[in-house]
């Protein structure tokens, strides 16, 4: 009998505890990339390959662990520990280990009875929406190794103003979609822009200028959540107004047709509009093969707000962006540091929780740029020469779009930024 239970004793040791066996695809593996990679990694997604099964997460456990570990993957561009936010897609250093462990271990399968429910996603991320609008007519994304951004025009119609909580995208094509911005037009510029255009929509690279002339209703990433506004909070649709959708097309090499549809979500009872301030330098000068340049900018608050969500934005040599408050006590507050700037992913960082800012308080922005051989942003073909602001995608920006809600203006109308 001692012989027998010393035997079984010897038999679980060597088979290992729970905690000691390596992970399986069916127990811990497809878990994780069914929260934080299929969105993308699907047949007809923007990855480049599928993920949404054994067989294809197996053929790929090299480049999981590799990037996964570089953390490259899942983008996301901040610097742990210099903000929180509730759009934040990244793994923990336990998931990062247990994809590396997996891989180490041959990339075993594990029991399929440990497989989660297949996960179907609806048609829309936050049920039917209030309102459906839907490019015109196709556009022909073009075989290419550069950046395509192109803008389109969609009449509302709605007969009132609106106040928007959330917005969806659906692409027509997903494999080339990766990056959607709404704004909401009232000077009639993007109708003329369009028609000037003999193709579907015009060429956003041509004038960036709508990040400060519209206003912005929401945005969409692949793979990535925007959650909706709280509760009597909303960002202003006038009556009449067009909403311009900018979208940011994944580089190709084949020839394929978009058709992107998004899906608008109305603030039932409004309370306070979001508003936006637009903290910039436009006398930057990133000097020809200057690598690590570095420039500044501000933004005071006239009054006590409450600040949402902050939002990057530089052009081809841009390589960090960090932005901090400077309270009037004295004390600094980091908004969001992002250490590996990509101007591909136009990544907003929503706050997990609100940020009260006192009147006074100044928004700091500082921003480094590579004019260098060594990015590989630019065209190996053409000279280095000094870049200065503008609004072509040629040219360069320095600046920071802050989202807050003014304390002291109850249901105020935003003026445009």
């Amino acid at each position: 009998m001692v012989l027998s239970v010393l035997f079984s004793s010897r038999l679980a040791l060597m088979a290992g505890t729970p905690a000691d066996r390596s992970p399986t695809y069916a127990e811990q593996v497809s878990r994780i990339l069914q929260e934080h990679c299929v969105a993308c990694h699907q047949p007809a997604g923007v990855g480049p390959f599928s993920l949404t099964n054994y067989p294809e997460a197996k053929a790929f456990a090299r480049e999981i662990r590799l990037a996964t570990q570089s953390r490259k993957e899942p983008p996301w561009f901040a610097l742990p520990g210099y903000g929180e936010f509730r759009n934040q897609r990244q793994l923990t250093v336990e998931e990062i280990k247990t994809l590396g462990a997996w891989f180490d271990a041959g990339s075993p399968m594990g029991n399929q009875k440990d497989l989660p429910q297949e996960h179907k996603q609806s048609m829309w991320a936050y049920g039917p929406p209030d309102a459906i609008l839907a490019v015109t007519e196709p556009y022909t994304v073009a075989a290419s190794v550069g950046e395509d951004i192109r803008c389109f025009v969609m009449p509302t119609n709605l007969p009132g103003p609106k106040a928007i909580r959330a917005m969806d995208v659906r692409p027509g094509d997903p494999s080339v979609v990766y990056h959607v911005r709404a704004f909401a037009d009232v000077t009639g510029l993007a109708r003329r822009l369009d028609v000037q255009d003999r193709k579907s929509g015009f060429d956003c690279s041509l004038n960036m200028g709508s990040l400060f002339t519209q206003r912005l209703l929401g945005e969409w990433e692949a793979g990535m959540t925007f959650p909706p506004l709280t509760d009597g909070i909303g960002r202003y649709l006038p009556k009449g107004a067009d909403v311009v959708l900018e979208i940011h097309y994944h580089q190709t090499y084949k020839t394929t047709s978009d058709r992107t549809k998004v899906a608008l979500y109305f603030q039932p009872h409004v309370q306070q509009y979001v508003k936006t301030a637009a903290i910039v330098n436009r006398t930057i000068r990133v000097p020809a093969g200057r690598a690590g340049y570095r420039a500044t900018a501000e933004w005071v608050s006239t009054g006590d707000i409450v600040a949402i969500g902050v939002s990057p934005h530089m052009h081809r040599l841009g390589t960090a962006m960090r932005i901090k408050a400077s309270l009037p006590g004295g004390q600094m507050r980091d908004l969001v540091w992002v250490n590996r700037y990509d101007f591909r992913w136009q990544t907003s960082y929503m706050f997990k929780e609100p940020i009260p800012l006192a009147k006074g308080t100044i928004i700091r922005v500082e921003a480094f740029y590579d004019n260098s051989e060594q990015n590989l942003n630019l065209s190996p073909h053409h000279p280095l020469h000094e870049s200065r602001w503008g609004n072509n995608l040629k040219d360069e920006m320095l600046a920071a779009f802050v989202e807050y809600v003014d304390l002291k203006s109850p249901r105020n109308v935003p003026a445009q930024q």
